[in-house]
């Protein structure tokens, strides 16, 4: 299965992308939901109703990022002596209705999570070596869904000198909070699927 063809699109509707886990875990300080999680709830309903992804907009720098992955991936490869696999992706095996679709796997016990940002942000990253939360809920997903030791973080721009473009920085399992995305995908999971109930419920009473 190629990730963005039809078939991979319709594995993946109604169900929870890795990608979208800052706004799974959206909770403010107060312990309420923030809209970005009552949005994305919102729209997974309406994948499961009607069978149909949603459409979002793609960015110039979206694009870019489709673009150069490929490129990004072929200097990692140089650079760490590895193949790295493409996969189509997989749901988690026990938690129904959470989805992987991983920029890459490394051999047995790890994986790569590519971005290709625009160049202030690259540099930034490059500097501080900070990665944003969301990224970071992003590949905790993958290593729970794949099992995972390990997962690179990836930030690639071409328009650097070579020594320049490439950062990589290791995650290890250990060090991702993965008990805080598995309970709060569950939560959220739990809330969508009562959700579906009560709608499908309320449509055979009309």
């Amino acid at each position: 299965m190629e990730q963005r063809s039809s078939e991979w699109m319709a594995a993946k509707c109604g169900k929870i992308g890795c990608s979208r886990l800052g706004d799974v875990l959206a909770i403010g300080r107060n312990g309420l939901p923030l809209q970005a999680r009552k949005d994305y709830m919102i729209e997974l309903l309406c994948e499961r109703l009607t069978g149909v992804n949603a459409e979002h907009f793609k960015s110039a720098a979206m694009e870019w990022g489709v673009e150069y992955e490929p490129q990004a991936k072929t200097e990692y490869e140089a650079k760490n002596g590895v193949l790295v696999d493409a996969d189509g992706g997989m749901e988690h095996p026990t938690i129904k209705g959470w989805w992987c679709s991983p920029d890459g796997l490394v051999g047995g016990e790890g994986g790569i999570e590519i971005k290709c940002p625009n160049t202030s942000t690259h540099l930034c990253t490059l500097i501080d070596g900070d990665i944003k939360q969301e990224y970071i809920y992003q590949i905790t997903g993958a290593v729970i869904i794949y099992d995972r030791a390990w997962w690179d973080f990836v930030s690639y721009d071409p328009r650097l000198p070579d020594d320049l473009g490439l950062y990589i920085k290791r995650f290890e399992r250990d060090e991702l909070p993965i008990n805080e995305v598995l309970s709060g995908v569950r939560a959220f999971l739990a809330e969508l699927d009562a959700m579906e109930t009560r709608i499908r419920e309320l449509r055979r009473t009309v």
